[in-house]
């Protein structure tokens, strides 16, 4: 019985430890874009820029209008906070002549692909989670394979205890 506990534990520290792993991209991000993290994953990101000449070959850099407006936070996902607090996020695009529905429009420049390539969504001006290139390596991996391994055991494990209890 204490062994079958031990396990029901290590499934558990296997879940929780794996909550806070950064899923690996091994796909290729698009000209413009760098590999970052966003989201406890690797993810292609946008290079901020100021000219074309920062973004490198098939890249431009591109002005993004953007709407923010304050939002009350209790918690950043990690810690809950005592008293709510205030920060201004993107709500949406601003309008073509720079105003918003709400909030206020504020200009950025980010570095784009100026070819097509499924891994640039450009309606929305963002990456979409393929890879550049078509390469076979574009899937996050690494969905806790170690959580079945454990699940196996624990199945072993009772199987074993109730063929000795015969």
């Amino acid at each position: 019985m204490r062994a079958a506990i031990a396990v029901l534990v290590s499934i558990a520290w296997v879940g929780v430890a794996h909550a806070d792993a950064i899923m690996p991209f091994d796909g290729e991000c698009p000209p413009g874009l760098r590999e970052g993290i966003s989201g406890h994953a690797e993810a292609c990101i946008p290079i901020a820029c100021s000219s074309d000449a920062e973004c490198g070959s098939d890249a431009a850099c591109r002005d993004v209008h953007e709407c923010f407006a304050p939002r009350e936070f209790t918690s950043d996902g990690r810690v809950v906070y005592e008293t709510p607090v205030v920060r201004d996020v993107v709500v949406g695009a601003c309008r073509a002549d720079r105003t918003c529905a709400e909030g206020e429009c504020r200009s950025r420049r980010q570095c784009e692909p100026t070819d097509d390539t499924p891994a640039w969504d450009p309606r929305m001006r963002r990456w979409t989670g393929e890879t550049h290139r078509g390469s076979t390596c574009s899937v996050a991996h690494g969905g806790g394979s170690s959580t079945w391994i454990a699940l196996v055991g624990l199945v072993a494990l009772v199987t074993l205890r109730a063929r000795r209890s015969r």
